[in-house]
């Protein structure tokens, strides 16, 4: 790109070097789009090890960034709303309820409102769109040295490679590496310890419906998460947020994996009723 303004004609390299979380390849791919030269750096071996984590909200926008990554019209076929929400005490008495009382009528019309589909299906889009060579599995950063007199920045990763970019981005999650080296403020535990599953569950209560019980110090949450077919049932996901540990407890408890985490959801949801 040439920079003409003043009279000035300046190039600039057209070299990003990123590694970051999901965030990653949005940002990828619109910049290929505008014509950067762009690497992903993936610590994870292939597509499939990273896990589904929470479903992700987008807001439908035909003029917003998913539209222009060509991706809107997917991404409302993989749609799976909650169209009504009902809110329950300990007991199962009614404590609130919000959205559709009835089925919407089948008819078409304009989409409004937001999308709700699962992290690894937006994910999978944005990596179809990519460069053939763009993504580059199984590099795990160890750390960076920025170089202010060279613009640019060398990569040091697990494998033993070394990469040069012009431009490091990092948006690599709440325990972001490159986070831990800007030396900014730590994070805080906020007291919450939220554990959520997903389950193959068809159920006609649950066909776009959201469901939530508290009794104060913890809520059971359930909503739709990825549509089901004529011989597959469609995916809930739950999540069971809670108070009362403090950070040493809640890592430990977190380090028992899946098996001890649904064991500590079955103890504490037998008090919040059927």
């Amino acid at each position: 790109m040439r920079d003409s303004r003043h009279g000035k004609k300046q190039e600039y390299r057209k070299a990003f070097k990123t590694w970051f979380g999901r965030s990653k390849d949005d940002a990828a791919l619109a910049l290929e789009q505008r014509g950067f030269n762009v690497a992903v750096f993936e610590r994870d071996d292939h597509f499939s090890q990273r896990k589904q984590g929470y479903g992700l909200t987008l807001v439908y926008n035909e003029s917003g960034p998913l539209a222009e990554l060509g991706l809107l019209k997917l991404c409302a076929k993989e749609d799976t709303p909650s169209r009504s929400h009902y809110v329950f005490d300990s007991g199962g008495s009614i404590l609130g309820y919000f959205g559709n009382s009835f089925p919407l009528p089948q008819v078409a019309l304009p989409q409004r409102g937001n999308l709700r589909i699962p992290r690894q299906a937006l994910r999978k889009m944005l990596l179809d769109r990519l460069h053939a060579g763009t993504v580059r599995w199984g590099h795990r950063l160890m750390g960076y040295e920025e170089h202010p007199d060279a613009a640019g920045v060398s990569l040091t990763f697990e494998n033993g490679s070394v990469e040069q970019a012009a431009l490091l981005v990092g948006a690599d999650g709440v325990n972001s590496l490159i986070r831990t080296h800007k030396t900014l403020d730590p994070l805080k535990y906020l007291g919450v310890m939220i554990i959520l599953g997903l389950a193959p569950y068809r159920h006609a209560l649950l066909d776009e419906r959201g469901f939530y019980t508290l009794d104060g110090t913890h809520r059971l949450f359930t909503m739709p998460f990825s549509k089901g077919t004529e011989s597959e049932p469609p995916t809930i996901m739950w999540q069971l947020s809670f108070t009362g540990l403090d950070e040493q407890q809640a890592r430990q408890l977190a380090a028992q994996g899946s098996a001890g985490l649904v064991q500590e959801v079955l103890e504490r949801v037998r008090a919040l009723g059927e």
